[in-house]
């Protein structure tokens, strides 16, 4: 396998995986999601999916699997009900929306791997850059660049460099390469010496980010140095969010809460 040497021992236990749940007309794509779920069994990486048994998500969940590894699956209940990507290998964990899949995964594990895909694979990469960015996690996300496929998405990002609509520290976040063992490599790099801050909108910057959690109950406890400890149920933050932003779900009160108010959220 091509890629680059190790200078660092491994130090990644967990990475949670974003792709298609279809394989794509270029045969690359299976074969190096094969490869990616044998490369994590023989670091002894354990592996959260977005759930089911097909595409190139499935193709990394089955290899990883059947070789004795952990697997998680986070898929939301109305697509788990109708088994629409197939059953789930390892544990299922059934969540309510995508937005919880994201934040149920950032809790779990310590780095992003991004396999090509479309619409479903870009939201929740635009996701993870964007709470990144914003101080909500520090978890290194790659983009495994199979065959070029992410070269338009890099060129679109560092053209936004260019234009002054992205800050260089964001573009930063997007690690990628061609090979399986380098993005590994670069991972563990990232993990190991990460960034010193993260941007937030009009310029705040941050030392270390906030913890994230969420609880999909009636009750959502914030603790913050600055206000002290609050209990905010989810109807009250709702009530406080629309009078800021149109915000509808439970992940996305959460969400504006964090970014508004620089809260930390602690679930017991």
């Amino acid at each position: 396998m091509e890629g680059t040497s190790r200078t660092l021992p491994y130090t990644i236990r967990f990475v949670g995986l974003l792709g298609s749940h279809f394989l794509g007309r270029n045969p690359k794509f299976m074969a190096t999601a094969v490869d990616l779920g044998r490369e994590l069994i023989r670091r002894r990486i354990s592996l959260a999916y977005g759930g089911g048994n097909v595409g190139l998500q499935g193709a990394v969940a089955s290899t990883v699997f059947t070789n004795g590894g952990l697997v998680r699956g986070f898929i939301p209940g109305y697509i788990a009900t109708r088994r629409v990507y197939g059953p789930t290998y390892g544990v299922e964990h059934t969540v309510s929306s995508n937005y919880y899949k994201y934040f149920e995964m950032n809790h779990a594990v310590e780095a992003f791997i991004i396999l090509p895909g479309g619409v479903d694979t870009m939201e929740g990469l635009f996701t993870l850059i964007s709470w990144a960015s914003e101080g909500l996690h520090n978890r290194p996300i790659g983009l495994l660049n199979i065959d070029g496929y992410f070269n338009n998405l890099l060129k679109f990002l560092d053209d936004a460099v260019r234009q002054n609509f992205m800050a260089l520290n964001q573009r930063k976040l997007f690690i990628s390469s061609f090979f399986v063992d380098e993005l590994l490599d670069k991972l563990e790099f990232a993990k190991a010496f990460p960034e010193p801050y993260r941007v937030y909108p009009y310029g705040a910057t941050m030392s270390s980010p906030p913890s994230l959690a969420i609880s999909q109950d009636n009750g959502t406890h914030l603790n913050s140095s600055k206000t002290g400890h609050v209990s905010l149920s989810l109807q009250e933050g709702h009530r406080l969010c629309r009078q800021n932003l149109f915000l509808i779900s439970g992940a996305e009160v959460v969400l504006f809460l964090l970014v508004q108010y620089r809260i930390t959220l602690d679930i017991p």
